[in-house]
């Protein structure tokens, strides 16, 4: 039961992705709001994933979701205010030249974004 489950998904998340590169050569906008409400059907890519749920430029703690309709987290933000990563221009953020902190996991995601 749980391997028809998996199969499903992954074959309408397929057909999602293929209906919104055909869609997006025909021209239809594949990225906006709607009812308030952000959608984004484009293909998800490793910069994407990047810039929405690890952002340091970005102070929201909700954005817009990689694939579908409506908001993740920013969790750069959100362990921002929870206190577990330095303020911006805070002393014990400028480590090695990266004034935002979270370096390591900056690094690992740089060199994720790299393969792409």
């Amino acid at each position: 039961m749980k391997k028809r489950k998996l199969v499903a998904i992954m074959a309408g998340v397929s057909l999602a992705i293929l209906a919104s590169r055909k869609l997006e050569r025909e021209g239809v906008r594949l990225e906006g709001e709607f009812l308030g409400v952000p959608y984004d059907f484009r293909p998800p890519t490793l910069g994407k994933i990047r810039e929405r749920c690890w952002n340091p430029d970005d102070p929201r703690l909700l954005t817009p979701h990689i694939f579908g309709w409506g908001w993740m987290v920013n969790f750069y933000a959100l362990a921002q205010s929870l206190g577990l990563l330095p303020q911006p221009g805070s002393a014990q953020c400028v480590v090695k030249g990266d004034r935002r902190g979270g370096n390591r996991l900056m690094a690992v995601l740089r060199g994720l974004e790299s393969l792409s």
